[in-house]
This record gives structure tokens, sequence and C-alpha cells, in this order.
């Protein structure tokens, strides 16, 4: 089995303020301690403050994001995830993230959690399965709430916002996520109750996930081949029927989304950070990265 990418650059809530909120931290809100833990807020609250688009980063924390008006655009690893009102979607720690737009009207919530604090009442390792099939079935995709479980769902989410933003009690706070996420898979469509996707469309997204997780180790196309159990041929069909285009240009992408997390969220060398990416060359790595986004990787780290 493949060993994941490892040793990357994550960003805190912090950070993100920081970086991407008008006026930095010198407007920062009044945040509880455990911010980094938990948070949760209003989409329309942050809406004129923030930097759009965000670049590509990590975090350490699951993020739920719930749209109830207006559209929201997110990266996720090497998709986009288009959210309309009624849609969720999950993304869980340790993936490639980004906020791409949001329209004026938008409103709804955001909120991230970690495991690691949060889930005390219920049993861990339980919840992380649970997490992991909201996450498959989110990966490319926002999943549309039928009506009674989003009012359920805007429920749930605004007895969080109360007691995040009075006593805080994490105990509750726990109790709530857990109602939230089995609230959101009863919305998961139900196994035979449609069409399964086809082969190709199934070999593309496991290649998307074994990219994602393995980005750092710049792997040939005959790697993944072999752990998904097929030809470099067969795979480079079924990427082309689903997408339009190779299965190489998938892993580029995924090398250009980890340099720009790399460049911007780290203070590695440019030279390091291509021999990170499978670059032996830095001056290969800065022609790549200039015909992918006409910037340098100097231009690129020094943008605001």
């Amino acid at each position: 089995m493949l060993a994941p990418t490892t040793d990357i650059p994550r960003l805190t809530t912090a950070d993100l303020w920081k970086q991407y909120v008008l006026g930095g931290d010198r407007q920062a809100p009044t945040l509880h301690p455990t911010v980094e833990d938990f948070y949760v807020t209003r989409l329309e609250n942050f809406r004129q403050a923030l930097r759009l688009p965000t670049q590509p980063h990590r975090r350490d924390v699951n993020e739920l994001v719930f749209v109830t008006s207006g559209r929201l655009v997110r990266g996720c690893n090497l998709s986009t995830i288009q959210m309309e009102p009624g849609s969720v979607h999950l993304l869980l720690a340790g993936q490639i993230a980004s906020v791409n737009y949001l329209s004026d009207d938008v409103a709804g919530f955001y909120c991230h959690f970690s495991l690691d604090t949060i889930i005390r009442l219920y049993h861990r390792e339980h919840m992380v399965r649970e997490l992991d099939v909201l996450h498959t079935a989110m990966a490319d995709r926002a999943i549309t709430l039928p009506n009674k479980i989003s009012l359920a769902v805007t429920s749930v989410f605004e007895r969080l916002l109360d007691e995040h933003t009075s006593s805080n009690d994490l105990s509750l706070i726990d109790a709530y996520l857990v109602t939230l996420c089995y609230e959101i898979k009863n919305a998961l469509p139900v196994a035979g109750a449609k069409p399964r996707p086809g082969r190709a469309y199934e070999l593309t997204e496991r290649l998307r996930q074994l990219i994602s997780q393995h980005t750092g180790c710049h792997l040939p196309l005959t790697v993944y081949a072999d752990q998904l159990g097929v030809s470099p041929n067969h795979l480079n069909k079924a990427v082309r029927e689903v997408t339009g285009q190779p299965a190489s240009t998938l892993i580029t992408e995924a090398r250009l989304l980890e340099a720009k997390v790399l460049l911007r969220h780290s203070d590695q060398p440019v030279g390091e950070i291509a021999f990170r990416l499978g670059f032996n060359d830095q001056s290969y790595f800065s022609r790549f990265f200039r015909k992918a986004t006409g910037l340098t990787p100097q231009e690129f780290r020094k943008k605001d």
C-alpha cells in the first residue's frame, strides 16, 4: 500500500483570519479560546469581509458548510464544489481547500471541529467512520437536503451557534455535532435507489483520491494503475471518458495545487519545493508553474 503524504503545512483559524479577512487581526472578532477545536458562524457575517478567492490551504479540522440562500463555490482537492440553497458539504481535515466565490446574498452556516477534542461522549472510532461515509458522498459535490431535513439541520446549527456564543459547553456541542451528522446522513441516497456510477467514473474518482493522498510522492501513472488493479492504458481511457483529458492531467493539476499550498503557506525555498514535488531542476519547476499560472513561484509567493 502507498504511504500518504505527510509533513504538509496546515493553517490555524488565526492564520486564515490574518490572510483572508479585510483588516487582518486588527479587526478580529472576540474568539473563544477553544476556537481551534470548534467554531461556528453565519456565512453572511463574513461575506463582505473575505478576500476572495482564498489560496489553496489545508486545515487540521473538519469543515462543514450549509448554504440556506445564495451561492457558494469552494475548492476541494481537485474538485470544484458548487453550493446552492439547501446544500451541505463536508471537508475532512488534511484536504486541500479554497473558497472561490460567495454571492452577495449568501446565507447559511460554517463550522469546523476537531475529533481529537470535541467528540468525547460518542465513540470516536465510530464517528470517524460516519464522517468518512459523508465525505465519500461529498468528495466531488455538495448534497442537497430535502426540505424536512434542511429545517432540522438549520435548527441544530442555530443551537450550536447559541451554545458557542454563550457557555460553549463542549459536551452539548459534541451532542449537537453528532446529531447534525446523522441528520445529513439521512439525506444521502439509499444504496440501490439510483443506478451506480459507471466503471470509468468510479476509477476516475478513486484515482483522484489516491492522487490527493500522495501528491508529494510524485508517483507515475503506472503506480496508480497498479494500486487500482488496471493497466495504465485502461485507466487513462477511463479518465479521458469522464473528464475529456488524460489521466496525467489530474496528476499535473494535483502537483500545481500542492505547489500553491507550499509556496503560500510554508517558508521552504523554491528549490526545496521543486524537489519535494518531483522536479529535479528548479528552472523546470519555475517554467511549469509560470505556464500554468502566469506567475513565477517567487511572484506567486509575494502576490497579495
